[in-house]
């Protein structure tokens, strides 16, 4: 059995350019949430084999942490913009209707699964 990958083990492993990025995308994220009235989300990353981000139920928005350190930061904020979608219309509405029309309105990706490739 593989062992699962923990958060703070791929963290050490990182260069400081790739830790300076996780940080600069942090305070990006922040700062879109800031922006779009769900700045009293949590923000946090994760490690996660089929997600690239999340919203959940207890106010928090995350990304992947390994999808973050290795694509392009316009591909990142159409994820956050996705996420945040989801803060806004709230998680019960899923990818339905509503959260499509919001996330086609921040301009991020609007489909409900997001391909790494």
């Amino acid at each position: 059995m593989r062992k699962r990958l923990s958060l703070k083990s791929y963290y050490d492993s990182l260069s400081i350019e790739e830790k300076e990025k996780l940080t600069e995308i942090k305070n990006l994220c922040l700062d879109m949430m800031r922006q779009y009235g769900v700045g009293h989300f949590k923000f946090r990353y994760g490690i996660y084999q089929y997600r690239l981000g999340w919203c959940s139920g207890d106010n928090t928005i995350g990304l992947e942490v390994r999808f973050v350190v290795t694509t392009d930061i316009q591909i990142i904020k159409k994820v956050i913009l996705h996420e945040i979608a989801h803060a806004i219309v709230g998680i019960k509405e899923g990818h339905g209707q509503v959260w499509i029309d919001k996330a086609r309105e921040l301009g991020g990706y609007a489909e409900p699964k997001i391909s790494r490739y």
